[in-house]
Parts: C-alpha cells; sequence; structure tokens
C-alpha cells in the first residue's frame, strides 16, 4: 500500500525547481548542515471524518529559504515562485499514487521569517486518498 505522504513528497518534487529542497515530515531540525540547503516541510493536519470508502488529508507545504537568504536579492521572490509553480500544478496534474486528487484549498501564504533569517512560504492542499 501507498504512503499518502510520501506520494504527495513524490508529486511536489515532480516539480523542477522543488527537486532540491531537503524534506522534512513535520518541522525540521535546524541545523549547520541544513544551512545552505533550502527546506521543503510536509505538516499533515488530518481532514474530515473518513466518508464510507475515501479518506481525505489536509497538509501545509513550507518552502524555506537558505539560513540568512533573506537578505539575498531575489531569493524571496524565487522561493515566491516556487510556491506559486507547485499551486499551479494542482490545476495540470492532480493525481499520485493512492492520491485520487490533490488540490490546493488555499493561495500562498507568506512571506514569513524564521529567527535563522530563512524565508518562507507555505500552500495548503487537501488530499483525497
Amino acid at each position: 500500500m501507498s504512503n499518502p505522504l510520501s506520494d504527495l513528497l513524490a508529486w511536489i518534487q515532480a516539480v523542477p525547481e522543488l527537486s532540491s529542497y531537503v524534506p522534512s515530515r513535520g518541522a525540521w531540525v535546524e541545523s549547520d548542515a541544513l544551512a545552505d540547503r533550502r527546506i521543503l516541510a510536509l505538516i499533515s493536519e488530518g481532514g474530515p471524518k473518513p466518508d464510507v470508502s475515501s479518506r481525505t488529508m489536509r497538509v501545509r507545504v513550507l518552502l524555506l529559504g537558505k539560513r540568512m537568504e533573506r537578505n539575498v536579492a531575489g531569493a524571496v521572490v524565487n522561493i515566491e515562485g516556487h510556491a506559486n509553480a507547485l499551486v499551479d500544478r494542482t490545476l495540470a496534474e492532480f493525481k499520485s499514487g493512492c492520491l485520487t486528487q490533490i488540490r490546493a484549498i488555499s493561495d500562498i501564504v507568506g512571506p514569513g521569517y524564521t529567527a535563522e533569517g530563512r524565508p518562507w512560504y507555505e500552500a495548503n492542499f487537501e488530499c483525497l486518498i
């Protein structure tokens, strides 16, 4: 049986710009090893109650820049473009593995900034399993 979060991650990483982001299930752990890497955090938020033979999960997807990338010209706009590309992908390709439908349930949120100077954008999805 497929794993819904793994299938969603594979769907996200099919976007060429996002394939280099380091994936994290839930909150990432800030470390020097990740200082020069962008992070993609998947945060599952459950969803409505199961309905007969289908389940729905909601997932927050955080795209985080590199440490102190907040101060790099064009970096924030670049990450915003990646978030928009991810939301746009739901219009063209909305299935992956055990996920029969992936849809954006909001427009992108951001930018925000972590204490380490990482810019971030968030996109929210609902996935029918």
